[in-house]
């Protein structure tokens, strides 16, 4: 269960965020994600704005030192070894995403040859209904010079 922090944090990292706010470094709506991530994992707030690439380490060290915030811990400078850990993992997860599209992309090429079939057969069942209708109709068609049928089968007014 993620730790809370205590109002003295609290009100040191909002110190923090309100600070980078008001710098134009963060937005309203990151803020609302730094805080849920944060009360979610309890993962430090400097941390989270690493990890999400929002904020660079010397400038977190820089509001931190800088503003009196000092008894916040500065983050940490990571190891080489950490790094390449945390894009290994990062690789992996993209990895991950990308046979997940690979076969999204898959099922849908196979959905659209379905519908290709089908959207075939209807054409075909299509054309062989007009073709029907074409054979069992009478051959009649209207004289040209009257409103009258004509064909084997009109009579014809001699008069």
């Amino acid at each position: 269960m993620p730790r809370k922090l205590s109002s003295y944090e609290s009100s040191r990292s909002n110190l923090l965020l309100d600070q980078l706010l008001k710098a134009g470094l963060l937005t309203k709506d990151q803020i609302d994600v730094i805080l849920f991530d944060h009360a979610s994992t309890s993962i430090p707030i400097h941390e989270i704005l690493l990890q999400r690439g929002w904020i660079k380490e010397q400038t977190i060290t820089y509001f931190i030192h800088s503003t009196g915030l000092s008894e916040i811990k500065a983050p940490p400078t990571q190891s080489i070894e950490q790094q390449i850990d945390r894009l290994r993992q990062q690789q992996d997860r993209l990895k991950k995403a990308k046979i997940a599209l690979e076969q999204e992309v898959k099922n849908l090429r196979q959905e659209k040859d379905i519908l290709r079939q089908f959207s075939a057969r209807q054409r075909r069942k299509n054309l062989n209904a007009v073709d029907y209708e074409n054979r069992t109709a009478p051959d009649r068609h209207l004289d040209s010079n009257s409103d009258s049928l004509s064909g084997p089968d009109s009579i014809k007014w001699i008069g």
